[in-house]
């Protein structure tokens, strides 16, 4: 984070490959030790995401569920930043009954595995209508935030949409 100005905010986001709120508190240790003034702040499935059910954004091929993928930022303050996961089109990696790594939460509506027809269950609870095996893109969920960024006169809105699959897509708009 050195070749950033100081003073200037920065948006990191993509699929971190951990779960960011471990992450995010290693972040935070570092930047107190080096007496680093800015806030960090992190945005994930953890986070106020509208729903109690969908806190997670992959699943761990040993069946955990982590919140991978987000955004971590500094010198952001955090005037009404909302994330959404966004759970069509994911796919599970674990999707066994009695295996090694215990009963998967998820299933596919006509039957366990190895039946992958209908759509996606977690716990029984449908994710989406887009959650067809067929139609799915990635193991991971795609995550989108709204952060409130402040210039001299007012509050610029920017809208993150982050789709992470060992590659991203951020797309920005100023609304």
């Amino acid at each position: 984070m050195d070749v950033v100005p100081q003073g200037s905010p920065v948006i990191m986001g993509g699929d971190f490959n951990a779960h960011i709120p471990d992450l995010f508190h290693i972040i935070k240790d570092v930047a107190k030790e080096r007496n680093s003034s800015h806030v960090w702040s992190s945005y994930t499935a953890t986070n106020n995401t509208g729903t109690d059910r969908l806190r997670f954004t992959s699943q761990h091929e040993h069946n955990f569920l982590a919140a991978y993928d987000g955004f971590i930022t500094r010198g952001l303050a955090d005037n009404g930043t909302s994330v959404v996961v966004h759970e069509a089109g994911f796919l599970p990696k674990y999707l066994r009954d009695n295996g090694e790594f215990g009963a998967s939460p998820f299933r596919y509506s006509e039957g366990p595995y190895p039946n992958l027809n209908g759509p996606l269950l977690q716990n029984h609870i449908e994710l989406s209508e887009s959650s067809y095996s067929w139609s799915s893109l990635s193991d991971h969920c795609a995550v989108s935030a709204n952060f409130q960024l402040s210039s001299d006169s007012s509050l610029l809105p920017l809208s993150v949409l982050l789709i992470a699959s060992y590659c991203l897509l951020l797309l920005f708009s100023f609304n």
